[in-house]
Order: structure tokens, then C-alpha cells, then sequence
């Protein structure tokens, strides 16, 4: 990596290559000048310094995007709503209607099937009517 040095006396400023481990000694210690031999310090520079932005490189570009696709999914899931009709499962056995659940499980059961598919529906109905 390039980095900058200043010497304090002649004000030469120098770059130098350095490694890390040398820069931390460097930052340190100092190095000399090439100009009049007396001791340069490290001066941070933004020359050498290159940066990659993630997204769309600009932050409220990003801000303005993600309002504007929350705002959108609001707009569509209400849309959503309104439009389209959602099936819901009436109570029945073998297509006829029962009046609840509970009179649904007891007709499978009355015709020797087994009814454990029903009951997560016959508990969600007693929520239901306890409310």
C-alpha cells in the first residue's frame, strides 16, 4: 500500500510502499526524507483511498426505493382483498353439508371412519363460538 509521509522540517511530502506490518512501524517511528534526511511523519490521505457503495451506490436512492415498494405491497395486498374472493371449507361429509363440525365428524364416525382430520377443525369452531 502507498502511503504519505511529511517531513517536519523541509515539509517534503513523500509516498512510500509499505507493507503493513512495516506501516505500523513507520506510523511509529517515522521515516526519513528523501529531500534533507531528518525524520517524516505519516499524513492520512484520501488519494489512495477507493471505496465500493453496495445497492444502488447512493443511500437514499435505496431509502426511496424500499418506501416505495412497502407502500406498494400495502396497496396490492389491499387490493387483494377487494378483488379476489377467498374459498373458506364449510362443514361436510362425503359432499353434504352439516351445520357444524362437530355434526360432520359425527357422521364419519357414525360410518366407521376415522374422524382425527376433523378435530383441528371442530376445536377452531368452539374458539369460534366461545368469542
Amino acid at each position: 500500500m502507498k502511503y504519505e509521509f511529511v517531513c517536519s522540517a523541509c515539509d517534503h511530502v513523500q509516498t512510500n510502499d509499505l507493507s503493513i506490518p512495516e506501516f505500523e512501524k513507520a506510523k511509529e517511528a517515522g521515516v526519513e526524507c528523501k529531500a534533507c534526511e531528518a525524520t517524516a511523519d505519516y499524513q492520512f490521505s484520501t488519494a489512495g483511498v477507493q471505496f465500493c457503495f453496495k445497492g444502488d451506490a447512493w443511500a437514499d436512492k435505496n431509502y426511496k426505493e424500499k418506501k416505495y415498494r412497502k407502500n406498494r405491497s400495502k396497496y396490492m395486498a389491499q387490493r387483494q382483498d377487494k378483488n379476489h374472493i377467498r374459498p373458506t371449507l364449510k362443514p361436510n361429509y362425503k359432499g353434504q353439508e352439516a351445520d357444524s363440525w362437530k355434526e360432520a365428524q359425527e357422521a364419519a364416525r357414525d360410518d366407521g371412519k376415522q374422524t382425527a382430520s376433523y378435530e383441528p377443525l371442530v376445536q377452531r369452531e368452539k374458539i369460534q363460538e366461545g368469542k
